[in-house]
């Protein structure tokens, strides 16, 4: 569906690969039941990794757009979960 589940803010110097497990470790903290997850390109190896063998969870990586341009059939949802969370990027930097 593409819904934010959960949001976790760290120092800039984590890399998101890093900083993504954090936060998928915390939705998985209040939603025990997930059983996949779709992300993009960006956490291919170290985010993948700990969650298919350590939790058993099926992680699902967007391929990155290629020079002619096509509909990438789950890519989107990524985007589209990242387009919600903008509009409330003012408050994070005001906080």
């Amino acid at each position: 569906m593409g819904n934010c589940l959960a949001v976790h803010m760290h120092v800039a110097n984590i890399h998101d690969t890093k900083g993504g497990v954090f936060t998928f470790e915390k939705a998985l903290f209040y939603y025990p039941s997930i059983i996949g997850v779709y992300t993009d390109n960006v956490y291919r190896k170290y985010f993948k990794n700990t969650f298919e063998k350590f939790y058993n969870i099926k992680v699902d990586i967007s391929k990155r757009l290629e020079s002619n341009f096509k509909v990438m059939p789950k890519r989107w949802k990524v985007k589209r979960t990242f387009f919600m969370v903008i509009p409330f990027q003012t408050l994070i930097k005001r906080l």
